[in-house]
């Protein structure tokens, strides 16, 4: 019950903050901060309250793939909302809070059980953590990359009356997508040194897409921001190789075991 009531309020707010500020993103002024921000962190907190309820279970920490997957998004929406209060991102917001939207809504609708007993290896909590912050990082510079993309389109062919006058000037967001792939690297190294130290058999076969995929994805992230750094790389390259680390992530948190937990088991 305590569920259903949390997530379908955690899904009704954050859809309904989407869609307030998605039809503001082509007028004058934008979305609305104070709106679309409140409505963020009630629909944040909502979702919280069902995270706990679908993880925290009697007979451990259930850590299905839907539930990790919900709890990458809660992260990414914390994140954004926190960071719409002052900086000029409140035109990603509609795709952050759709987005959580349709993760709870999936989370709740599909339960999947995967029970860990984080309490006798508290360790492990550090690398889960470590993991998701990474994760969550490199979501949002995938979706800074998406605008730089846009930006830049509509620059290219002198499409500037469809840039929405908030905008941010396309070298702020480029500057800001290299400084989040940093910060996300970082993360990642850390996540991956944690996994090597706090867990058994990271070759194993039941873990070794994960890290293959994972070590593929830091190794996009870290030459494309050394080709920036040195070499000044930017542009076209640079959105690529940010989606394309995300989408490696992506696989390695999430892929084989949305086909072992979802699609096998249904």
């Amino acid at each position: 019950m305590l569920t259903s009531i949390f997530s379908l309020a955690a899904t009704l707010l954050y859809a309904l903050s989407a869609v307030l500020a998605a039809g503001r993103l082509f007028k004058h002024e934008g979305p609305n901060r104070v709106q679309t921000v409140s409505l963020g962190f009630a629909a944040a907190g909502a979702h919280l309250a069902s995270l706990m309820v679908l993880v925290m279970t009697g007979d451990g920490e259930n850590l299905g793939v839907l539930n990790v997957a919900s709890m990458s998004a809660w992260v990414v929406v914390m994140l954004m909302t926190t960071a719409a209060m002052r900086l000029p991102v409140l035109q990603l917001m509609p795709i952050v809070h759709g987005f959580a939207a349709l993760v709870v809504l999936v989370a709740w609708q599909v339960p999947v059980k995967w029970v860990l007993h984080l309490n006798a290896e508290p360790e492990v909590v550090i690398h889960i953590t470590l993991s998701l912050i990474a994760y969550a990082v490199m979501v949002i510079a995938a979706i800074y990359a998406l605008e730089l993309a846009f930006i830049n389109r509509q620059l290219k062919h002198r499409r500037l009356s469809a840039l929405p006058a908030f905008l941010p000037p396309l070298m702020t967001v480029e500057r800001q997508l290299f400084q989040l792939m940093l910060v996300g690297l970082i993360v990642l190294s850390l996540a991956l040194a944690s996994g090597f130290v706090f867990v058994d058999g990271m070759f194993a076969r039941a873990q070794i897409h994960k890290t293959v995929f994972s070590l593929l994805a830091w190794l996009v992230y870290a030459l494309a921001l050394y080709a920036h750094y040195r070499h000044g790389w930017r542009g076209r390259g640079a959105v690529w190789a940010s989606l394309g680390g995300a989408v490696l992530l992506t696989l390695a948190y999430f892929g084989s075991r949305f086909v072992q937990e979802v699609i096998l088991r249904s």
